[in-house]
């Protein structure tokens, strides 16, 4: 998100101070259970409208965790709602009705973290407004090469900078060759025209260059026998005529709005609330395609019928450091080898790719392959031969107000998370009575560990490999061997960085965000741990919990979008007006912040 000037000058208002260890019982909380109360919210739901008109039987759904589960009421003709009997706590306030998109209290707009309503005991919370805007469209028309609509191709309107891996929205061309994609959020997107079954549809065109060759030969050949195509006399015998060259193989790609096949130039489409976006146009092109063909192969004998090829592209534009975003631009490929281990992949546009190869093996657990290749306008040849799993083992060390009992140790679980986007199945290990796990089974990738199961109260701290904690800095597992001795440490002390944030008169500023990141740049990664965004409440208190030790920059900021957090650019200009603050394991440390001339 580009702007030209942000609104986060803060000064701290008190000096950061530890204020203890987060206090700690031993199984860490109980689980939350129905508690009743005297607090009421109450409100109305609206459209976004100039006349703000009520939008009846509306979903309105209230959480928090002073609740044990969610609570939901339907408005009534004049929109209005009301939560009564609920205990002092943060609430999170959500309306919803089709065709408008859903609406969280405090929020600035569609698609944005709202502002948790913070109630006392006995406190009514009235007046609430949620104001229902009506979803955005993008339409448009998608044509042959020839100018005519085509029919019954698959579009996908791809969100961009959004937190979940949405794979995008599916939907058709009609016989007009017309798509419309409606209830969409404010924001950005990137539209997607594909064949459907392109690979089996590929194409044998020649260019004009290639047919002019072609006519040359033939005249020539002609004229050797006195009937040429142009006329001419008999003349010597002609020799031995050469065959054609062989036809260029074209195939319909997938083809990125405005008209472009290479999905680092894709062109984004930014649509405002309730906008209805249209002539957004996309002309299929027959481009010339390669292939990867190859064979599968296994020392072990006939290759598992269980085994899968997955193909990547290797992006090189904004997505090549957001695995998110390349996998939703370009999704992978997918097949599996024959009986005789063979395969092909078919429409491949040029570019550098990834193939790889995983199965599983009764006799020998998981097997897998890999190759980097780059595909031409002709068909590449790959031999992936299978060969064992990597294994990472290490052990774990448990540190914290109260020790783990002995009957608690198996109870943790690790996982390894792939961090690349490919399709990999992320193996686990269990920790023994002696603290040791072994990871067994993986396929070349990079990796961060996390916690699988662990007894309540207990979280993932850190886990090092060679010095490098892999929370920070995920792991390259390569195949030139197995990885050993990492030590995860697991802690039952929970660390806070908590603080107010106020504004004129020394009131609460619930209307900004508070961004926490580390001051180390080399840290600023997609998926960051330390890197973290929140909405004070509306009593102005923030917090970010279980924050590992470190030294951290914290600001505030009056308006942002989650795919910001990924953006070096965006942080770097965080960093002139935030405030540092130093935080040691498992402590809490209290930062309130003031707005700069407030």
């Amino acid at each position: 998100m580009t702007r030209t000037t942000l609104a986060f000058a803060i000064v701290a208002a008190v000096t950061a101070a530890p204020v203890g260890h987060a206090a700690q019982r031993r199984g860490g909380p109980p689980p939350p259970r129905e508690r009743t109360g005297t607090a009421v919210i109450a409100g109305r739901v609206v459209t976004t409208a100039t006349s703000a008109t009520p939008v009846a039987r509306a979903l309105v759904t209230i959480t928090s965790d002073a609740l044990a589960r969610g609570r939901t009421v339907i408005t009534g003709l004049d929109g209005a709602f009301a939560f009564g009997g609920l205990p002092a706590g943060n609430y999170t306030l959500v309306a919803a009705r089709p065709p408008y998109v859903a609406a969280t209290y405090g929020a600035r707009r569609p698609g944005q973290p709202g502002t948790p309503i913070t109630l006392a005991d006995g406190q009514r919370f009235a007046d609430v407004t949620l104001a229902l805007a009506r979803g955005a469209a993008i339409s448009g028309i998608v044509r042959e090469g020839d100018g005519e609509p085509a029919a019954g191709v698959r579009l996908e309107v791809v969100p961009l900078g959004t937190a979940t891996p949405d794979p995008g929205i599916p939907i058709e061309t009609d016989d007009r060759g017309m798509y419309r994609a409606f209830g969409l959020l404010p924001g950005r997107y990137v539209v997607r025209a594909t064949i459907p079954n392109a690979a089996a549809r590929e194409l044998a065109l020649r260019s004009d260059d290639e047919i002019d060759a072609i006519l040359t030969r033939l005249r020539s050949r002609g004229a050797g026998r006195g009937r040429g195509i142009a006329g001419g006399s008999r003349g010597p015998a002609a020799g031995p005529s050469r065959p054609a060259p062989p036809a260029a193989v074209y195939g319909y790609a997938p083809v990125y709005y405005p008209g472009t096949v290479d999905p680092d130039q894709a062109a984004v489409v930014l649509i405002a609330e309730g906008e209805d976006r249209g002539g957004v146009d996309i002309a299929l092109q027959a481009v010339r395609v390669g292939a990867v063909a190859g064979r599968v192969t296994w020392s072990g004998g006939e290759v598992p019928g269980t085994t899968s090829l997955t193909l990547v592209r290797e992006m090189t534009g904004p997505a090549a450091r957001d695995p998110v975003l390349a996998e939703r631009l370009v999704p992978p490929a997918g097949a599996r080898p024959g009986p005789d281990g063979t395969f092909r992949f078919g429409s491949v546009l040029p570019g550098r790719y990834r193939l790889t190869a995983r199965t599983v093996s009764q006799q020998d657990g998981v097997l897998w392959a890999l190759a980097d290749l780059t595909v031409g306008a002709e068909e590449a040849e790959v031999t992936l031969a299978l060969q064992p799993g990597l294994r990472l083992t290490g052990r774990a060390v448990f540190e914290g107000d109260v020790p783990v009992q002995p009957d608690d140790v198996t109870r943790f679980r690790l996982r390894l998370v792939e961090m690349t986007g490919a399709p990999v199945v992320a193996p686990s290990a269990p920790v023994g009575d002696d603290g040791r796990f072994v990871f067994t089974g993986i396929s070349p990738g990079t990796y961060a560990p996390a916690s699988m199961f662990a007894p309540p109260g207990w979280w993932l701290r850190s886990a090092f490999v060679s010095g490098r904690d892999l929370l920070d800095y995920p792991l390259d597992i390569g195949p030139a061997g197995d990885v050993n001795g990492m030590v995860a440490t697991f802690t039952n002390r929970h660390s806070e960085l908590s603080g107010t944030l106020l504004g004129a008169g020394a009131r609460p500023a619930p209307d900004y965000f508070i961004v926490v990141l580390p001051a180390e740049r080399a840290m600023w990664r997609p998926g960051a741990r330390r890197i973290q965004a929140v909405r004070p409440g509306t009593d102005g208190h923030f917090a970010f919990a279980n924050l590992p030790g470190g030294d951290y920059l914290i600001a505030a900021l009056a308006d942002m979008e989650v795919s910001d957090l990924v953006d070096p650019a965006f942080l770097e200009q965080l960093v002139p007006a935030a405030v540092p603050v130093h935080l040691d394991e498992g402590a809490r440390v209290a930062q309130d912040l003031r707005i700069a001339g407030r």
